[in-house]
């Protein structure tokens, strides 16, 4: 999934511009919202959503080789 926000260096998130395309505002607040509901109606933390990428790395068992780029195209990789 692609992030909608990004953060300043003082770690403020804003709303990316190039991912709303041509969308008003009300609309990407409307695409904003749906998603945050979807996150909402998980019921995990940022927390759980760390755990449970953990385990799918040790599922995956690929994570020992990481540093040569086996997990570059993982979905579960986390985003810097």
């Amino acid at each position: 999934m692609n992030r909608l926000t990004k953060r300043t260096i003082e770690g403020m998130a804003f709303l990316d511009g190039e991912q709303c395309g041509d969308l008003d505002c009300f609309d990407c607040v409307a695409i904003l919202t749906r998603r945050l509901a979807s996150y909402e109606d998980t019921g995990l933390t940022p927390s759980g959503i760390a755990d449970l990428r953990n385990y799918a790395c040790q599922l995956c068992g690929k994570y020992k080789t990481e540093h040569l780029g086996s997990c570059n195209e993982c979905r579960w990789k986390k985003i810097e």
